[in-house]
């Protein structure tokens, strides 16, 4: 039953051909016009695709791509600080709106159609001991996730499978307000662990507290912990970055994405199921859009019992009165509270 559950979901997370092309066609159109307003602005540095799109990992329905604005180790070694200033140069040549978003070294944002583009500038390093700046380990990362798929195949669709689990159930993205595991992280842990089904396997008994180190850089792992970050090492599972041997590639894990992701693994495990893959999309327009029903239905009900309260209100005793009079007043409120709520919501949605 698993092996025809995993077919199904096979289907879920793999792109169609389509969709390949239209994302190769993108980035490769992005690149070519940053790099070259990069060689007419005199700058010595070439544009990389990074993250999920890089790796072969993404999934159906991508929308963010982001690009490495690689400079010459040689030529700006010395002027990692001014990386950003550099790239910018050219960046707002290519892009009409963008944003300049603030980083260990900042970094740009565009859209452009249904893509939204982040740009990282970084030295093209080889060598750890030559990061100028943590951004410099990037593109490492990238390369070591594609190496590893480079010698097992499998671990692509495998690791697409892996992320649409985490985001269907609710775990994935390492943001603050959700504390989960972030897609490099599920990557290496699907990698480390040999596939999906072994992630899950080993998730099952994974103890608060563990430590995973994939490259084996700690002989012991009471050495990480003097070595790393105390303020790095509070979450529920230690996982030592490939790349970083002082990172903590979950250090944004918290114990209730933690547990979560123990039950649900061992939900599927026991039971197999494709809605361990599917999850609903937040739709704005669908919330916006039940809002306005919501507030129409509390409307109508109040003008039905104000309605019925002044054609009866002569039959009515004193305390029916001031109960359908109380009972108007409060739709009322109500009405105006999800008016004001729904106005909010969407002047919030508008300065997105």
């Amino acid at each position: 039953m698993a092996l025809a559950v995993l077919q199904e979901a096979g289907k879920l997370v793999s792109p169609t051909k389509q969709e390949e092309l239209a994302l190769s066609k993108i980035i490769s159109e992005t690149a070519e016009k940053l790099e070259k307003q990069l060689k007419s602005e005199k700058i010595s540095a070439r544009v990389v695709v990074g993250g999920s799109a890089a790796k072969g990992t993404w999934l159906p329905g991508i929308s963010d791509v982001d690009f490495f604005i690689a400079f010459d180790y040689e030529k700006y070694q010395n002027k990692s600080a001014q990386l950003s200033d550099f790239a910018e140069r050219a960046v707002k040549k290519v892009f009409k709106k963008f944003h300049r978003l603030h980083g260990s070294r900042d970094y740009f944002a565009a859209e452009f159609g249904k893509f939204y583009f982040e740009f990282v500038p970084v030295l093209e390093i080889k060598k750890l001991r030559d990061a100028k700046n943590i951004t410099d380990f990037s593109p490492l990362h990238v390369a070591w996730v594609r190496k590893n798929i480079r010698q097992n195949k499998k671990l692509q669709s495998e690791i697409r499978l892996a992320k649409q689990f985490f985001k269907a159930n609710e775990v994935y993205g390492a943001e603050s307000y959700i504390s989960g595991f972030s897609g490099h992280a599920i990557e290496i842990l699907t990698i480390h662990c040999k596939g999906f089904e072994n992630l899950l396997r080993n998730a099952v008994w994974w103890k608060a507290g563990q430590l995973i180190d994939v490259q084996h850089f700690y002989k012991n792992p009471r050495t990480a912990f003097v070595v790393m970050n105390k303020s790095k090492l509070q979450s529920p599972l230690i996982l030592i970055d490939p790349i970083e041997p002082e990172r903590n590639a979950l250090a944004a894990l918290g114990i209730e994405k933690f547990l979560k992701l123990k039950d649900v693994a061992a939900g599927f495990l026991k039971k197999p199921g494709i809605k361990f893959f599917e999850y609903k999309r937040f739709s704005a327009e669908n919330l916006i859009l039940n809002s306005i029903i919501l507030l129409l239905a509390v409307y109508l009900a109040s003008c039905i019992i104000a309605y019925i309260y002044r054609k009866t209100k002569s039959k009515m005793n004193d305390k029916m009165v001031k109960i359908t009079e109380m009972t108007v007043i409060v739709l009322g409120v109500i009405v105006i509270i999800l008016a004001i709520l729904l106005y909010i919501y969407i002047l919030k949605m508008i300065t997105l």
